[in-house]
């Protein structure tokens, strides 16, 4: 197994169950070599975002204090990186406005519960004018590997949560994954 594999398949139960599928461990090492990035939109013209080929949706859930929310989280693993994007509506509390701040607080929280990792690092970003906040992270999978990773979060009014992820194995070059979420652009609503 390569070390992408056994980081991927290691960390399936440590990492952003939301936004990171869960990697299943017979495919892990079985990811294309990394090649040039081109723009990449979502089914339903959510976003934009470079990827070095053409990725797999799966289902996800997010949990939210409103219910549950089902959507589709697009994957590529690209040896020996695993890239992860994903937007949703979501749900707010009927009669309350949107507290941007307050949901990427509460939505940073959960990643880093999720993570079981050290936040290395958070910024505060802001990207065609939705904020956003950037979690950079390492990770220590039960074999001892070391990852390291960064998840994008931005939260768009009305409400939707845009999600880009990017974890690889500590031992290699990380701006292919610095580039990856920095190549992700909310498409607004109105131009669908």
């Amino acid at each position: 197994m390569t070390l992408r594999g056994a980081l991927g398949s290691s960390l399936a139960s440590l990492v952003l169950a939301g936004c990171t599928p869960v990697a299943d461990p017979s495919s892990a090492a079985g990811g294309a070599a990394l090649g040039p990035a081109t723009p990449w939109s979502d089914p339903d013209g959510r976003f934009t975002v470079d990827l070095a080929g053409a990725p797999k949706p799966r289902d996800a859930q997010e949990i939210t204090a409103v219910g549950t929310v089902n959507y589709k989280v697009y994957g590529l693993d690209a040896e020996p990186y695993s890239f992860r994007v994903a937007a949703f509506a979501y749900p707010t509390l009927s009669g309350h406005p949107l507290d941007v701040a307050g949901e990427l607080g509460h939505a940073s929280g959960r990643a880093v519960a999720r993570m079981r990792g050290t936040v290395e690092r958070e910024a505060d970003v802001t990207v065609d004018g939705v904020p956003g906040k950037d979690l950079y992270f390492t990770v220590t999978a039960p074999n001892g590997t070391r990852g390291r990773g960064v998840h994008r979060m931005l939260i768009a009014s009305p409400p939707t949560r845009y999600q880009a992820f990017c974890l690889a194995p500590a031992s290699v070059d990380f701006a292919p994954c610095e580039a990856f979420v920095a190549s992700l652009h909310p498409k607004p609503a109105a131009s669908k």
